[in-house]
């Protein structure tokens, strides 16, 4: 099973919870475990208030993710806002790095990230 991550940007609106959790159409191959692996997947959490799920393609030169799906129940505004600005981000990542801390970075062409941490 792979990890969960949960948004470590302070720009999180308090009540809102930001995660992610891939889940790879196929596991890396016991012998090597840790090894990169390219691959596609789809990741499903929490992007606010609200359930949302993607498809990513991991590969040698970087990730993708496919566009979002999310459910429409009811939740604040600014809370609706912010999970569709994070959706909408996710659509333009380009790069993917892990810290020295372990949070995961995602990026954009222009250099703009998700922060986001093991859970």
């Amino acid at each position: 099973s792979f990890p969960s991550f949960r948004a470590c940007s302070a720009r999180v609106m308090p009540g809102a919870e930001m995660t992610m959790t891939p889940e790879p159409e196929a596991a890396p191959a016991p012998e090597t475990p840790g090894a990169f692996v390219p691959g596609t997947g789809r990741l499903s959490s929490k992007s606010g208030c609200n359930p949302y799920g993607a498809g990513y393609t991991l590969s040698g030169e970087g990730v993708s993710f496919g566009d979002a799906f999310s459910t429409e129940m009811a939740c604040e505004p600014d809370l609706r806002e912010q999970a569709q600005a994070f959706l909408d981000a996710l659509r333009h990542v380009t790069a993917i790095s892990f810290d020295p801390g372990g949070e995961l970075k995602l990026r954009d062409y222009e250099f703009r990230q998700i922060c986001l941490r093991c859970q």
